[in-house]
């Protein structure tokens, strides 16, 4: 008969030596049968070389380590498991909890991912896991339903920090060092992710990178989940580096807020023709919501996919310079499918304080994005595509563009197609045109301020079409050494114009006319 201590025992009751050389496994295998708490003792390292596995509807039963340390050795399997009624065993327990110890495993960063896919640390529903700390694995938790995760530490990991399935899982207080794949991933309902610091999130060894995908920091939704993924709230999230992404957010009704930063693509992970996989943030659902976030180095900032709708993203800060050749800072386009529209898009801010040397920058092909504010402080364009690209009606309150003095680009800054408004244009240093207006378009601009124009060969502002459209704007102001002219294909009317040059004819054989109101200077008599 075991010797109980109120309400639990001990491993040490059935033989365990703790020392870290002796195999203990039949002394704590011995414990969990009796179906009470097992304390483990503080200080001592237990070597475990077989599932442990609780009894098949035994009661609520918590392993309490006391500081005690666990050294697990198979990588082909977890170290927890339990029986169902037919002796079988599941991988995963139930009704058990987890606290107070340091768990080791055997798994390397360097792993085939097939080979140790099944190493858990702890795979569990309807418990707690506190306090723990958990190097080794593939997994350090997998839950299903009803779990509570917080006060982690963990390191080296294979696959992911935590993922969940099975609605209502919450995790709190992670700290990470290295997870090779994404590191929170969630499928389900009811989930809750609050304060997770992860230095490299989805970042692999360099031998991996031909063969395995790179992670990001947080997955929601992913792998056919999409329509099991809601009401999910993240808050104060944020990683050193990335392998791939930032937030990849699928599903609806999803809530990022807090402290968000989602750090830098880590350079040793980027592959050139894999570009696609670079993304900041990626958003694919409906009622999606984030706040304020900083990035740093990126390869692209925020992706909207076809088919989102209701989205709200704070104030986009992108301080860091991009890796390699820029994609987008950002991007949302519907024009491939018209079945699946992006609608009710809002974003208050994206600011770039990075330089973006080559390729698009902006590309907008929808109707239903809102922007408050797009701040590039350097674009050096040498691809024939222009910089920003705006298709449709979607609405701006400013675009402001700042570029170095030695920028010798003389390719387009913004091309407009469709009917888009944009309140405020304001752009320093520019070589090439500014805007262009191509065929059929009819944007609708408040202020244009374009200072420091240096355009030898192209005309700052540019309105093609057939003679026909009438656009009416707000005042325009054109300053600097150019001296070539805008060009106008059809009627603009202007609130006001000041410039060194005049307006010409982009074709003598079309209609072009400009209307604005002449200065004139008065000498007031008393």
């Amino acid at each position: 008969m075991a010797e109980v201590i109120s309400e639990y025992t001990t491993p040490e009751f059935f033989g365990a030596k703790g020392d870290g050389i002796t195999d203990d496994t039949n002394a704590w295998q011995a414990a969990l049968d009796t179906e009470l708490n097992v304390h483990g003792t503080s200080g001592k390292k237990y070597l475990i070389t077989n599932t442990l596995l609780f009894k098949y509807g035994s009661k609520p039963q918590t392993i309490n380590g006391n500081g005690c340390s666990f050294d697990w050795k198979k990588k082909e399997v977890g170290m927890w498991g339990q029986r169902t009624p037919n002796a079988t065993v599941i991988t995963y327990t139930s009704g058990k909890n987890y606290e107070n110890f340091t768990v080791k495993g055997p798994v390397a960063l360097d792993e085939v991912w097939e080979k140790v896919e099944n190493c858990h640390a702890i795979e569990f529903s309807n418990g707690y896991a506190r306090n723990l700390t958990i190097s080794g694995f593939a997994n350090a938790f997998k839950t299903f339903g009803n779990t509570f995760t917080s006060e982690i530490n963990t390191d080296n990991l294979r696959n992911t920090i935590w993922s969940e399935r099975n609605n209502n899982n919450h995790i709190s207080n992670v700290k990470c060092g290295t997870c090779a794949g994404d590191a929170i991933v969630i499928y389900s309902k009811f989930v809750s992710c609050h304060n997770i610091n992860v230095e490299y999130a989805g970042v692999l060894p360099a031998g991996q990178l031909a063969t395995t995908p790179r992670g990001c920091l947080i997955s929601t939704g992913q792998d056919t989940y999409k329509d099991e993924c809601k009401y999910v709230n993240i808050s104060d999230v944020q990683c050193r580096y990335h392998g791939a992404a930032g937030l990849v957010l699928v599903g609806e009704h999803i809530n990022v807020s807090g402290v968000i930063n989602i750090g830098s693509l880590f350079e040793g992970s980027f592959v050139k023709d894999e570009k696609k996989v670079y993304k900041g943030i990626w958003i694919k659902g409906n009622n999606i919501s984030i706040g304020d976030t900083t990035m740093e180095s990126v390869y692209s900032g925020v992706q909207i996919e076809r088919g989102s709708s209701d989205i709200s993203i704070g104030n986009v800060y992108i301080r860091g310079s991009f890796i390699a050749s820029s994609e987008v800072i950002l991007s949302a386009d519907d024009s491939a499918d018209p079945t699946q529209k992006i609608e009710r898009v809002h974003i208050s801010s994206i600011i770039c304080d990075a330089y973006v040397s080559v390729g698009r920058a902006v590309l907008i092909r929808t109707d239903g994005v809102e922007i408050g504010r797009i701040y590039i402080r350097g674009i050096d364009n040498k691809s024939l595509d222009s910089a920003i690209y705006i298709n449709g009606k979607s609405k701006f309150g400013s675009i402001e563009v700042y570029n170095p003095a030695n920028a010798i680009s003389e390719q387009t800054l913004i091309e407009i197609i469709g009917s888009p408004t944009i309140k405020d244009v304001l752009v320093d240093g520019l070589y090439g045109t500014a805007i262009f207006v191509t065929s059929g378009a009819l944007p609708n601009f408040g202020r244009i301020m374009l200072f420091n124009m240096k355009n030898t060969l192209k005309p700052p502002i540019k309105i093609d079409g057939d003679g026909s459209a009438f656009m009416s704007w707000g005042p325009v102001v054109v300053s600097g050494s150019f001296t070539a002219k805008p060009t106008l294909i059809g009627t603009l009317s202007l609130a006001s114009w000041r410039s060194p040059q005049t307006w010409q004819a982009g074709d003598p054989a079309k209609k072009a006319v400009v209307k604005y109101p002449q200065e004139a200077t008065i000498t007031l008599q008393a």
